[in-house]
């Protein structure tokens, strides 16, 4: 039996008739009621779900909304309507708490963080027009100079709040971020500043270091610690993790070795394989786990 199908008269009509009646705020607010009430019968739920992939899930639908949100954005006038009203979702101070618990719960969930970056890794590395689009648009926001200030700008506000003031032993002097220490020291050796405070190492600069809320016992407790961990893993030896690069398709037993072979740096590599970033030179990677050696045998 084949499903009704209204002629585009008939679609028009509804239409424009359902639009008329959403202005008043007595039908908006019925419908609102009728529309949560039955969204909250689980096996009604379900259902809509169910349909609503089944139809998202086809090439004729993806390719529709697709086109009408192309659409829309190319509207100079809608494009900037639409990020004033996200902007001022965003500044909300209820809003903007919803949103940032909402990201931490999201980015702490390992498994879903890493099933993202493979998927992504995949796609970019196997789509090379993918990669430049993606490059095309980037150079294009930097090509902005509002889109440039106002990234740089929090950028240096999230940078300036996660700051911790570290203490100059010899002089007694506190400086207000281990930067604004740097830049003390002829804006050198900020990251040997940073290992005094861990405990890393003894001296930077010439002078002792460690974080200005943190006693000398504390400093001792941690490069004890430090110490601890760094003959542990002498004696052991670190245990190499296998890399998988999607664009070679060549296993390599560590990221030094990828590295070595691909002309790159293995701390991007890690990071890649960690999902901190998409890619490294157009290079995406993943962790081989003991399943997959398994598998591939």
């Amino acid at each position: 039996m084949r499903g009704y199908q209204q002629s585009e008269e008939t679609r028009q009509r509804r239409s424009a008739s359902l639009s008329k009646a959403m202005q008043s705020a007595s039908y908006r607010k019925l419908r609102a009621s009728l529309s949560k009430e039955m969204w909250e019968n689980e096996e009604y739920r379900e259902k809509v779900l169910r349909s609503r992939a089944a139809s998202m899930a086809t090439a004729e639908y993806k390719q529709k909304i697709s086109k009408t949100s192309k659409e829309r954005y190319s509207n100079p006038a809608y494009r900037k309507n639409y990020q004033e009203k996200i902007r001022a979702y965003y500044n909300d101070p209820q809003n903007h708490a919803s949103i940032v618990e909402r990201n931490r719960k999201t980015a702490a969930n390992e498994e879903r963080n890493k099933k993202i970056g493979i998927a992504h890794a995949e796609r970019y590395a196997n789509n090379p027009e993918l990669r430049e689009k993606v490059s095309a648009d980037s150079t294009a926001r930097w090509a902005d100079s509002e889109y440039k200030e106002r990234v740089t700008a929090t950028l240096k506000e999230s940078a300036q709040e996660r700051a911790v003031q570290v203490l100059q032993v010899e002089e007694g002097i506190v400086y207000p971020s281990m930067e604004e220490a740097s830049i003390a020291m002829g804006g050198k050796n900020k990251s040997g500043i940073c290992n005094c405070c861990k405990g890393k190492q003894i001296m930077a600069c010439g002078y002792h270091w460690r974080y200005a809320d943190a006693t000398a016992e504390n400093w001792e407790e941690r490069r004890q610690q430090y110490l601890s961990q760094l003959n542990a893993s002498r004696r052991h030896g670190h245990v190499p993790v296998p890399v998988y690069c999607f664009n070679n398709k060549k296993t390599y037993n560590s990221c030094k070795e990828a590295a070595e072979d691909l002309g790159l740096n293995p701390s991007s590599i890690s990071k890649v394989c960690r999902g901190k970033c998409r890619a490294t030179k157009d290079f995406c990677f993943k962790y081989v786990e003991e399943t997959d050696e398994k598998d591939g045998q």
